[in-house]
């Protein structure tokens, strides 16, 4: 428990003194695992939890998610903290993902807003792991810093952060405005652009994970309950989850994940256009081709099949990204040599069902028995009852328009109130103006309304 913050905190009735709560932390028991054995790529966001009057509960939801091999994503560190986004509430959720193991090495990659406390607090907590900035997200804040009618500016960013080479990405850079050098200039390379950040994932450039990872907590209600609810909801939530990762791995018959065998139909769609264009380079025992370009038809790119299994052939620039798939002119060599049914012989290792099945088997991830659950929730009530509770500040909402000067007193929660002082709804009859019923049961409308028939009849016979 920490001292909350008052730029953050309502604490207009908070007592000197007394101990609040400020914030918990949750961390995956299978986080280890899943780090090792999942995706590179993950991403990381934070959103306000959703007003909740009844419970008083508000503050903010973080999460760092990760993908499986088959993109599945889940979250390995989930919090709540009555602050609002900040550089030291990061830095908490920082400090439990450094403390999983095989997370903070060399290739990780998260993905985030431009929220400057993220980019503080991950500079400060990662060692290897490297912060990538989501692409539709620089897209925005690029376009407002730039004014309008600069369409032509941004799409030259959106095809530098996709770009096979850190050559293209330069080449790309030396298009750049001056407002948009001084803006993108604040940030490195590695957090702008997939060539300078060694990403790997062929599907590294899709935008929205975090938000997607935050779509999921909201339609859970993990986003719009009480602290000790959240985490029962996370936990269950994530038990499904694994079990079902767990379940389709086992069942897949194809050598390929279903999400890579989406991406090599893809591939082979786009090879089919050189067809008649591959020849085989004399002497090279049928390792070296030639394929003639579709745009230039004098000009030719060489491809060099490897000897080794599961290892693309070398190529162009896009061959060399390191995403363990064959470019075009690669899958055009191998669709004519050895046919469409012999394309994963030469994808990554990493994307075999073989590899997706092996980062899951033996997983478990138990949860605890309801009877357990209930035994912590009735200690907890009787703890509230006792007097010796945690008090819970109510964190306030993100300004909107001008700042209030009196934003009025904070709903209390239930820890707060005691299970025998419920907050009760007012009833005010809006005939008579008094509390404890409404027009409907009031006895001087309903006089009023006796007294007046007479005079309605009489009116009514005339």
């Amino acid at each position: 428990m920490q001292e909350s913050d008052a730029s953050s905190v309502d604490v207009s009735d908070i007592q000197p003194g007394e101990v609040y709560y400020s914030g918990v932390v949750y961390k995956s028991s299978e986080a280890a695992r899943l780090a090792k054995g999942a995706r590179m790529l993950g991403a990381l966001d934070a959103s306000h939890m959703k007003s909740n009057a009844k419970l008083g509960i508000s503050g903010t939801y973080f999460e760092v998610a990760i993908c499986d091999k088959n993109g599945t994503m889940i979250g390995l560190v989930c919090g709540h903290f009555m602050g609002n986004e900040d550089e030291l509430n990061w830095s908490r959720i920082f400090e439990m993902a450094r403390s999983i193991e095989n997370f903070d090495v060399p290739g990780r990659i998260l993905v985030a807003d431009m929220e400057k406390g993220i980019r503080a607090a991950f500079n400060k907590c990662f060692t290897h792991a490297k912060l990538f900035f989501d692409k539709l997200h620089v897209e925005k804040n690029l376009s407002s810093a730039l004014g309008k009618n600069q369409q032509k500016q941004v799409q030259l960013y959106k095809l530098a952060v996709i770009a096979p080479s850190k050559m293209k990405v330069d080449e790309l850079k030396k298009q750049y405005g001056t407002k948009m050098k001084d803006y993108l200039g604040n940030y490195s390379d590695s957090e702008l652009y997939r060539a300078y950040s060694g990403i790997e994932e062929f599907s590294a450039h899709t935008s929205q994970m975090a938000e997607s990872a935050q779509m999921k907590a909201l339609a859970t209600n993990a986003r719009c309950s009480e602290p000790f609810s959240m985490l029962k909801t996370i936990v269950n939530d994530q038990s499904k989850t694994i079990l079902k990762m767990q379940e389709e791995a086992n069942n897949c018959s194809s050598p390929v994940l279903p999400s890579v065998e989406t991406y090599c139909g893809h591939l082979i769609m786009k090879a089919q256009k050189y067809n008649g264009k591959v020849n085989v380079e004399p002497g090279t025992n049928k390792f070296v081709y030639n394929v003639t370009s579709v745009q230039n038809p004098y000009s030719s790119y060489r491809v060099e099949l490897s000897r080794e299994p599961h290892t693309p052939p070398v190529c162009c620039a896009y061959s060399r990204m390191g995403h363990g798939f064959p470019c075009y002119h690669g899958v055009a060599v191998i669709l004519q040599k050895h046919g469409s049914g012999s394309l994963y012989k030469f994808i990554a290792e990493r994307h075999l069902t073989s590899t997706w099945r092996a980062t899951h088997e033996g997983a478990n991830y138990p949860v605890p028995a309801q009877y357990a659950v209930d035994e912590v929730e009735m200690a907890a009530k009787q703890d509230i009852l006792s007097g010796n509770y945690v008090r819970c500040p109510k964190a306030r909402a993100p300004p909107r328009g001008r700042p209030s000067k009196n934003a009025g007193k904070r709903h209390q929660n239930f820890m707060e109130r005691g299970t025998g002082s419920k907050q009760k709804r007012t009833y005010k009859c809006s005939f008579c103006k008094k509390e404890g019923h409404d027009k409907g049961r009031c006895i001087e409308h309903k006089r009023f309304l006796s007294e007046a028939e007479p005079t309605n009849r009489a009116s009514a016979s005339e």
